[in-house]
């Protein structure tokens, strides 16, 4: 329900003569990144304000998505037509590629909301969570009050 929802305002804001709307959404729990790039008839970009309510189901559609212990996805693709019609890919598992790179424990905070069993912890996700401990014990240790 959401997704579509997200569809129908996406179509609804984009200006005459478009043919396809394609938007691409990263998220983790403290960070999200959407992009959408709207494409005429004749294949020239056309510009559309995003409607916040777009990102906001998204994100709704990611909680309700959640399965327990495998986790839920971090990025998303949803590409809209003119005809009313539109299709959705969710990436549950792939590094979803942000640019520039995502501090590691933006991950880790993810999966605190969103736990995921070790089998359903991909490679690349188990390297960042690591990352996170570091990052997490260096902050503990630059804290610390200095020992007398």
């Amino acid at each position: 329900m959401a997704v579509e929802r997200a569809a129908l305002a996406l179509a609804a804001e984009a200006s005459d003569g478009w043919a396809r709307i394609d938007l691409v959404i990263q998220a983790t729990v403290p960070v999200q990144l959407t992009t959408v790039e709207v494409h005429s008839v004749d294949g020239t970009p056309l510009s559309l304000e995003l409607p916040k309510v777009v990102t906001v189901d998204l994100l709704r559609a990611r909680q309700r998505m959640y399965e327990p212990g495998r986790g839920t996805w971090f990025s998303a693709s949803l590409t809209v037509f003119p005809d009313g019609g539109h299709q959705a890919e969710f990436n549950f598992d792939d590094d979803p590629g942000w640019d520039p790179p995502l501090h590691p424990v933006a991950f880790a905070r993810d999966l605190e909301f969103f736990p995921r069993d070790g089998e359903h912890v991909p490679p690349w996700l188990a390297e960042q969570l690591r990352l996170a401990e570091v990052a997490e014990a260096e902050h503990q240790a630059q804290s610390a009050p200095p020992s007398a």
